[in-house]
């Protein structure tokens, strides 16, 4: 899998979540990761003790199947959105078993089985007769929702607060697409709607250093930066996410949520969740963001403090927190089967 500025860290470090409960609870001490060689893959690995194979310049197919021929591994494991083909995943799976995470790319009927950590997809795609007439396994909802230890160690957020009502922004370990920088432009010279603070977490790998700097002295003294830290999202009584593995740790903590879709794939998926749960507010794809709409809805949520509770009411108990140890013990079984 894949990680950096161009496509975030999101994948990657829930993959190694999966991992670490791997070697904790089933002493799977031989596990290896696929990337591509950059800083952000290699130095997440190496802090948690992974060893891993960089693709060079192989294409990702010839990559995925010399790997598989110089070495002895049970399982491949799959968390990359890549259209990987039915005839790959046939032609591998002479060699090794394969389990698809969340990749619904032509290929994923043929795996022997795909996990989906999502409610945001559609009922036509649930529905498809290849999951039941095929010989995948499939495996999909909230249960299966993997939660890092950072976020799990943290309580769920039990009242709204008005006085003042803290909003935290955040966007990602890298935010490719500069959705950061242009919520912060939408707050300039932002009338306030009642007593609020704004916190904008900066990710550790944030692409947009020189035009964070140059907003500092422009925005209204309501408005803060600081580094992320996953703490400081189970303080806020309102969450801006771009939608994504992070707007399921929000529902976790029970903070209600304005989503916004980076991509059309995730502003299809924002739409869904809201529409079908109520407990996220969704904004639409970025491209089609104004700061009008902007700035209406963060007035409307801030004076509505009964819409904010019934969403986080809505979420509790939705996301148990076990998903990474169901998810590591289907790859398990898989092995052993």
């Amino acid at each position: 899998m894949d990680a950096g500025p161009d496509v975030g860290l999101g994948h990657l470090i829930r993959s190694i979540a999966i991992a670490q409960k791997l070697r904790e609870n089933y002493n799977e001490t031989k596990i290896c990761f696929l990337t591509k060689d950059n800083q952000f893959s290699t130095d997440l690995l190496r802090q948690n003790k992974f060893q891993y194979i960089l693709q060079g310049k192989r294409l990702e197919e010839n990559f995925i199947v010399e790997t598989i021929q110089n070495t002895s591994a049970d399982i491949l494991f799959i968390d990359k959105l890549f259209p990987y083909l039915s005839v790959f995943i046939q032609e591998i799976q002479k060699n090794i078993r394969v389990c698809m995470f969340h990749n619904l790319c032509d290929g994923a009927f043929e795996c022997d089985q795909f996990i989906l950590p999502a409610s945001h997809v559609s009922d036509k795609i649930i529905k498809d007769k290849r999951w039941v007439m095929g010989k995948v396994k499939l495996f999909e909802g909230f249960s299966y929702i993997v939660l890092n230890d950072n976020i799990l160690k943290l309580k769920r957020k039990s009242n709204i607060n008005a006085d003042p009502m803290h909003i935290i922004l955040t966007t990602g370990g890298s935010d490719p697409k500069g959705v950061m920088i242009q919520l912060l432009k939408y707050l300039e010279g932002y009338e306030v709607t009642g007593n609020i603070k704004i916190t904008a977490l900066i990710g550790q790998y944030f692409s947009h250093y020189v035009e964070l700097e140059n907003l500092r002295n422009k925005l209204s003294n309501i408005v803060n930066f600081k580094s992320f830290n996953y703490s400081d999202l189970a303080e806020a009584d309102l969450a801006i996410n771009t939608f994504g593995v992070s707007t399921y740790e929000l529902i976790y903590l029970g903070i209600p949520t304005v989503t916004i879709g980076h991509a059309k794939s995730n502003a299809h998926g924002s739409h869904i969740l809201a529409k079908n749960f109520g407990f996220t507010y969704d904004l639409g794809l970025f491209d089609d963001l104004n700061q009008q709409h902007f700035l209406n809805t963060l007035n409307t949520l801030i004076t509505n403090q009964k819409e904010l509770k019934e969403m986080q009411q809505k979420s509790s108990g939705i996301i148990d927190g076990l998903g990474v140890q169901r998810v590591a013990k289907l790859i398990y079984n898989l092995g052993v089967t």
